[in-house]
């Protein structure tokens, strides 16, 4: 329960900055958040598991409208979830720019081990898939995240259903 005196200093900024309660709310625990970007949640991660084949991002919803991020470390051994969960405290939040605009969406990283998803779409986005992973094409780690950065810019080219042609269409020659 929120206190009268927290309450009253709450309705007060609400007024002065004609923002509702929710927008509030939300706008403090963004300003006290750490804020990392896509690269070091993907360094962090791919550190703690050395043998990962591939890395997704899951943003359900679609790519223009996501406030929470999934990103899935494909790899040979896994010992469940928590081992991935606890790379990250909670209070860090993943920096990006979509549709020109800087914000901050919430994120967990997950550890599994059946085969990485071969799929391009409005809701997910492959960044990483390494060149031993049967039926695919390899994606290089740089030319993924550029990917996932593109599509954030341009939500709008990324219509419901959509779906890239196949995996190896945003591969840069050599990676």
């Amino acid at each position: 329960m929120v206190e009268e005196y927290t309450r009253q200093r709450l309705q007060r900024r609400m007024e002065q900055e004609e923002q509702t309660y929710d927008e509030l709310i939300k706008q403090l625990l963004d300003e006290t958040a750490e804020v990392i970007t896509l690269e070091e949640v993907i360094e962090t991660a791919l550190e703690q598991c050395n043998d990962a084949v591939a890395l997704v991002v899951d943003h359900p919803g679609g790519i223009k409208d996501s406030v929470h991020f999934l990103i899935w470390i494909y790899a040979g051994e896994v010992n469940g979830f928590s081992g991935q969960k606890s790379l990250f405290n909670g209070k860090q939040m993943l920096g990006i720019e979509r549709d020109g605009e800087d914000e901050v969406v919430e994120f967990e990283v997950a550890a599994r081990c059946d085969g990485p998803a071969v799929l391009d779409a409005q809701e997910r986005t492959t960044v990483y898939m390494s060149d031993n992973v049967i039926g695919t094409n390899p994606i290089g780690l740089e030319a993924g995240i550029q990917h996932f950065k593109e599509k954030l810019a341009n939500p709008q080219e990324w219509k419901a259903n959509q779906r890239a042609d196949s995996f190896g269409t945003y591969n840069e020659e050599g990676e």
